[in-house]
């Protein structure tokens, strides 16, 4: 293991909530790729699963001349649009949006590791190795206050917050719980139009929202509820069935990004309704509803 190689980067396990430590710290999740930036004798950034970033982003090639020395950093590469971060800015590789890697994380520099180092020192090896500038921050946070601070992010409809442990060492490719996430997810509601079943046997409902023309746009696709019975003989849902989903953002296409089942309700409504009426924070009839770690389901779905 050398400066210019992988160095599979350390993941997060996800917090069922919120918690405020004064042994945490607590930055931003930026909503991006995962960016090993990687100094030998070449500069190499890599993507999570080790594919070469500066091939689809040779902008990034002009950090070359800031990072002189070997040095190995974790960071996250986001792209810049009006609204803010942008998955989906990203995944266009448009070369007018503007990008920035978010550096976070300091694995080697001045000749040595710094894996076995806790994460407080290993943020100040990060301030001594790099003058942030140009196409490269150093991310920011608090110490103690998670819960303030994910409620600050949520506000500003970022995706979400990082929790480190100050005394956690670095964990190439494992996903520790010294490291934790907060997500932002955001909530609507959508129809069921459609199910299909996938090659490994399991049926996903088809989920849309309908256009102004009265036109059904698919969103995304979710795995039927367990205990819901499917009917084989049945591809279209005459009535649709509401559900509500959490998901991360939508992309340029309106389509949802990571999105999941939250509940269902089987309704009468007319296909062409909104699933929530002004004066009710759930639609009618019968359905079941998902606890937040997406676990057993309890099913109230009618019989």
């Amino acid at each position: 293991m050398k400066p210019g190689e992988f160095i599979p980067p350390m993941l997060a396990q996800t917090a069922p909530v919120p918690f405020s430590d004064d042994d945490w710290w607590y930055e931003i999740k930026w909503d991006g790729f995962r960016a090993i930036i990687s100094r030998g004798s070449e500069l190499h950034i890599y993507s999570r699963q080790g594919q070469e970033l500066l091939r689809h982003y040779p902008v990034l090639k002009t950090l070359e001349a800031q990072l002189p020395d070997p040095v190995v950093l974790d960071a996250e590469l986001v792209a810049w649009t009006p609204e803010g971060p942008s998955f989906s800015g990203l995944m266009s590789q448009d070369p007018h949006t503007p990008l920035m890697l978010m550096v976070f994380d300091c694995l080697y520099s001045h000749g040595r590791w710094h894996l076995e180092k806790p994460l407080a020192e290993r943020q100040q090896r990060l301030r001594e190795a790099i003058i942030p500038g140009g196409l490269m921050m150093i991310t920011d946070g608090v110490a103690g206050a998670g819960e303030a601070y994910f409620a600050a992010v949520k506000a500003e409809g970022l995706e979400g917050v990082l929790a480190k442990r100050l005394n956690s060492p670095y964990r190439p490719g494992r996903r520790t719980d010294y490291w934790r996430k907060f997500i932002a997810w955001q909530a609507g509601w959508f129809w069921a139009i459609s199910q299909k079943q996938v090659e490994d046997g399991r049926w996903y409902w088809t989920v849309a929202e309908r256009t102004n023309r009265g036109q059904w746009h698919v969103v995304t696709g979710v795995p039927v509820p367990a205990g819901i019975p499917v009917d084989p003989t049945v591809t279209l849902l005459s009535p649709p069935i509401a559900v509500e989903l959490l998901f991360r953002e939508r992309t340029r296409e309106g389509r949802l990004r990571h999105a999941k089942l939250r509940q269902w309700r089987f309704t009468d409504s007319p296909s062409g309704a909104h699933p929530v009426s002004p004066d009710r924070t759930n639609p009618p009839g019968s359905g079941g509803i998902l606890p937040p770690d997406g676990s057993a389901a309890v099913d109230r779905s009618r019989k």
